[in-house]
């Protein structure tokens, strides 16, 4: 949503960025400060315009998405630690994309499964016991709400698609949102 000030640029209430991977994000951000630094003309403005808004961290809402797999989740870390050592960016929450309903089921149905005999059971059960230690792991080294948002089972459209991821973005926090 845009409201135009007197000037005629748009003053935007909310942007959402989808960034690249980790790596290519914190090169964005660093060659935005390059800009302004090295060149001239307009290309330094729009780098100038860039660093300012990210060096406004009162305005910044960062939510990192990352699937339970390993290098994944240490990319996630990693840039992490580079946003807050860098720019000040914390994140606001980490969003678990793709997870299994395993990965945050309460203790006690874990151990239900655990006597199956079935070997399709068995094989969801030890990846959803991977996917719970990964879970555990983002815990202690991004101290952020951790944000489920499960695999689609099935799904009749697109929209419907969207419906359901949307249903798990409603438990970011409202001081986040």
């Amino acid at each position: 949503m845009a409201e135009h000030r007197a000037s005629g640029a748009p003053d935007f209430a909310l942007v959402l960025s989808h960034a690249p991977d980790s790596g290519h994000f914190l090169g964005t951000l660093h060659a935005a400060r390059n800009f302004e630094t090295f060149l001239t003309g307009p290309l330094a403005a729009a780098g100038a315009d860039l660093a300012r808004f990210f060096s406004n961290t009162s305005h910044i809402t960062l939510l990192p998405v990352t699937t339970l797999e390993e290098m994944a989740i240490e990319e996630t870390i990693e840039m992490c630690a580079s946003l807050e050592s860098e720019f000040a960016l914390k994140a606001d929450a980490i969003l678990m994309n793709l997870v299994s309903p395993l990965a945050t089921a309460p203790g006690q149905d874990i151990d239900s499964l655990r006597q199956t005999g079935d070997p399709a059971l068995r094989f969801a059960l030890d990846r959803g016991l991977v996917e719970r230690e990964r879970v555990r792991e983002l815990q202690s080294k991004i101290p952020a709400p951790q944000i489920a948002v499960e695999r689609a089972r099935s799904w009749s459209s697109d929209l419907d698609l969207l419906h359901q991821i949307g249903a798990s973005l409603d438990k970011i926090p409202e001081a986040s949102a």
